[in-house]
């Protein structure tokens, strides 16, 4: 256990270290426009206390300090290094391991309106423990939970075909129904779902040889119906991603 917790923390002192920059990739923006937007429909206002649970260099801190004050965990120290240098005008920065007991020292249980953990969870070690933190940490009353995270479901189609796993020490992904299991004697669970179905579209699977046929594709393109397709695909389950908007 504590040598893929060292690992991961090699692994992101070198990936979110000194080199690191600012810029978002894609799949950065397109998470950070699905994370906002239901920030805003569940009313989240402007002056929540908010902790992002595995910060990484800090980019989503500095968004979601649109909605209040912000404290970014994680376990690399040469992420929060970077991630107070460049963030630290707007957010506060702790180099913490999110699964040990000593979180309690220095945040204070009971505390934070919304906890946003997203695509961490699946390189945790004790995701149980990482649930049961998040609890304690949570306002008792309206506490919420905002998680994303890889669909587990899909993990196996994601990888076919000789796709690699980046390097990264753990890949745990999780189905929706194994989340449901971890967290429901913590959070009553408000919704899951998927989201970014579109990845299926340039994958040679089961899946995509009739959901992704080519010819389909380009007649629902033609007729403008590409946004709703990729809904009915979300629904079934095949978004890459999950959400997951839990209460304590």
């Amino acid at each position: 256990m504590n040598d893929i917790i060292e690992k991961n923390k090699d692994y992101y002192n070198k990936k979110f270290g000194e080199e690191s920059d600012t810029s978002l990739n894609t799949e950065e923006l397109m998470r950070w426009k699905i994370i906002n937007f239901k920030l805003l429909t569940l009313d989240i206002g402007q002056h929540a206390n908010i902790l992002d649970f595995g910060c990484g260099r800090g980019w989503l801190s500095a968004k979601l300090a649109t909605y209040g004050q912000v404290t970014g965990v994680d376990l690399s120290p040469k992420s929060i290094k970077f991630a107070t240098k460049n963030y630290g005008d707007k957010c506060r920065f702790i180099n913490l391991d999110s699964t040990s007991d000593n979180i309690f020292e220095y945040l204070e249980e009971n505390s934070f309106d919304l906890i946003v953990s997203s695509e961490v969870i699946e390189h945790i070690v004790e995701q149980k423990k990482y649930f049961e933190h998040i609890g304690k940490l949570l306002k008792k009353d309206n506490g919420i939970l905002l998680l994303t995270t890889p669909n587990g479901s899909l993990k196996d189609v994601y990888f076919s075909k000789g796709r690699k796993n980046w390097g990264q020490p753990l890949e745990n992904w999780l189905t929706s129904e194994q989340l449901l299991s971890y967290t429901k004697n913590i959070f009553t669970t408000i919704e899951i779902k998927t989201f970014n179905s579109a990845w299926l579209f340039n994958m040679y699977t089961k899946y995509s040889k009739t959901l992704s046929n080519r010819y389909l594709i380009y007649f629902i393109r033609k007729m403008y119906l590409l946004k709703m397709y990729e809904r009915w695909l979300n629904k079934r389950n095949l978004g890459l991603y999950l959400m997951m908007i839990a209460k304590r």
